[in-house]
Order: C-alpha cells, then structure tokens, then sequence
C-alpha cells in the first residue's frame, strides 16, 4: 500500500513538472520568445529586488516616494508614478538589457549605449533629475533670489552635463568603432534625441512658471488656454513613452535579426 501511495506522489510530481515544463518553461525555436521570457523573469527580479531595496533602506533614494496618492489619479499619463510611466520605466529597463546584450554579442565599442538606458531608467524610477533641480541644487545657493533661474533651469544643466559626458564617451571609441556599430549608436541616439524633445524640451517649456501662471485657470476645462496647456502636457508624456518604446521595439527586432543571420551562417 505505500509503495503504491510512493508511486501516486511520484507519477503526481512528474505530471506537474511537465505542466510547468509545457506551460511557462516550454521549448521553443522562436528566439523572439526566448527574450520575451527573459525579460519577464528580469522585470520580476528587478521589482522584487526595488521592493526589498526600499524595505531595508525606505524610500529616502526615491523622489516623493512615501507621498500618498489616490489610486485613480494614477491612471492619468501625466502623474508621476503613474501606469503610463511605469511602462516607460519598463520599456527602459528592457532596453537596457537588450542593448547590453547586443553590445557584448555584436557591438563591442558601443558600450555607452546600454550605460545611457541605464542612467535614463535609473533617472526616470529616482527622479533624480527632480532632486538636483528641487533640493541639491538650492543647498549651493547662497543667494536664491539671485540664482532663482539657475534653480528654476536646473534640470536642463542636469541633463546638459549627461549629454556632453555622453558625447565624450562616444568620441573616444568612435576610431574603434566599424560602419556597423556606428549606425547602432546613430539609430540609438535618433531615439535619445527625440526622447529630449519630449522630456526636457516640451517638460521646460511647461515648467516656465509664467506660462503656466498665464495658460492654467484651475483645470483643463476652465479655458482654451487650460485645455491648450493641458493637451501639450499630454503629448509630452505620450510622446515620451512612444519615444522608449519604439526604441524598444528597435533593440527587439534588431537581437532578433541578428541571431536569425547567425543561426543561417
């Protein structure tokens, strides 16, 4: 009787392995499928190591990351912490494992640009060009009424001083770079570019204290002026996620067609 009850426990745990095998780890020949696994698993890990990361250390590192906030406000694109960014934080991160593993595999002297996926994700989740601009850049000013513009701008100098450490990194290894890895940090780039549009140029362009002082009246509806704020608000934030996240869809396909050519060779 217990070696038939050994037997059921056996022949149980063998058929709920080949579930799991056939279900969430099946084979598979689409290598397409095999990153989207992998970036699965590594979004799970990195959430579950943020989430111990600020257990053990709070949230000080995080930019306004004890601040309550109601749950439906989170829907809309333009709140921080929101759904719409979480997923552009997302498509980051999944960039910068993609780009990583592309430098490695293909584009050695490209390095600088997963190192760029890394610092925008790293930014984006800290906010941490919101707490140069908000609280480190202030506690230099002895006279704030003097420098209010360059507290006011401090953002721009903040991601100024990233783009010409970017640049230079690019021009030290452009020499060693052939036609093949230029034009992956060219495409790269295009997506940077255009990205800024977005983020800092549109972002300041709000940010000016007398437009939003002339423009806003209350709400989005109050006025044509509101509504005309709001609207540009709104396609800073749409333009922004779009921006991460056909840079995405450009590493994806980019891994994916390369190893479909070396799989042929």
């Amino acid at each position: 009787m217990s070696a038939q009850v050994k037997q059921k426990k056996e022949n149980f745990l063998i058929r709920t392995f080949n579930l799991f095998e056939r279900t969430l780890f099946f084979k598979t020949n689409f290598f397409g499928v095999i990153v989207i696994r992998f970036l699965f698993i590594s979004t799970f890990f990195q959430h579950f190591i943020s989430w111990l990361f600020v257990e053990i250390f709070g949230d000080y590192l995080w930019f306004d990351g004890g601040k309550t906030v109601v749950k439906s406000s989170l829907l809309s694109a333009t709140a921080d912490g929101g759904y719409v960014e979480h997923f552009a934080n997302m498509f980051l991160f999944w960039s910068f494992i993609l780009s990583s593993y592309l430098v490695l595999k293909y584009f050695r002297n490209s390095f600088v640009i997963p190192i760029a996926y890394l610092f925008v994700f790293l930014d984006d989740s800290l906010s941490l060009h919101e707490r140069f601009g908000a609280e480190i850049v202030p506690n230099f000013l002895k006279n704030r009424n003097q420098f209010y513009f360059i507290g006011n701008f401090a953002e721009i100098f903040f991601w100024a001083i990233a783009l010409i450490i970017f640049l230079m990194l690019i021009s030290v290894c452009l020499k060693k770079m052939n036609f093949f890895e230029r034009r992956f940090v060219a495409y790269n780039f295009f997506f940077f570019i255009l990205l800024s549009f977005f983020a800092v140029f549109i972002d300041q362009i709000i940010a000016i204290p007398q437009i939003s002082n002339i423009f806003w009246h209350g709400s989005a509806w109050s006025s044509f002026s509101s509504f005309l704020l709001f609207s540009i608000h709104q396609v800073e934030e749409w333009g922004e996620i779009f921006s991460i996240g056909f840079a995405f869809l450009w590493l994806f396909n980019t891994t994916c067609i390369l190893k479909s050519e070396e799989n042929v060779k």
